[in-house]
């Protein structure tokens, strides 16, 4: 199941992409037929299976052909690999952590808050203490 594309044809701005694909994640990695394999995916994979897996990848589909065909957003390299980063992040730190449901998608939200409202907007914050 390709939760992110499935989530670009529904929606149309990337604020409220990013919240519904939140959603869709955790209710996909928290189910009991599928947290084993996520969590093996996400704790086993390394630098190296990522490299070799994007070269499959782009040998099959341009990554952004595939997202404007799907989605009525445009496309940004760099954006697509901040967004990349900060929710495997969220997604690793949750089974490494030990997290429930609850707790994955309050951080989720978390992050794509300060995603959504930039660094600038937690200047004067503590960053312990940002919560939206």
């Amino acid at each position: 199941m390709n939760c992110f594309l499935e989530t670009m044809r529904e929606e149309d701005s990337f604020s409220v992409l990013l919240y519904s694909y939140g959603q869709k994640i955790a209710d996909e990695i928290f189910s009991d037929k599928s947290y084993a394999l996520y969590k093996n995916r996400y704790l086993g994979w390394t630098s190296d299976i990522e490299m070799r897996w994007q070269d499959y990848c782009n040998k099959c589909v341009d990554e952004k052909d595939k997202f404007e065909k799907h989605s009525k957003l445009s496309y940004d390299n760099e954006v697509m690999h901040i967004l990349k980063a900060v929710v495997h992040d969220v997604v690793e730190r949750s089974f490494t952590q030990d997290w429930s449901k609850g707790r994955f998608l309050e951080t989720y939200k978390k992050n794509i808050d300060i995603l959504m409202k930039g660094i600038s907007s937690i200047e004067s914050k503590k960053m312990g203490e940002f919560h939206g």
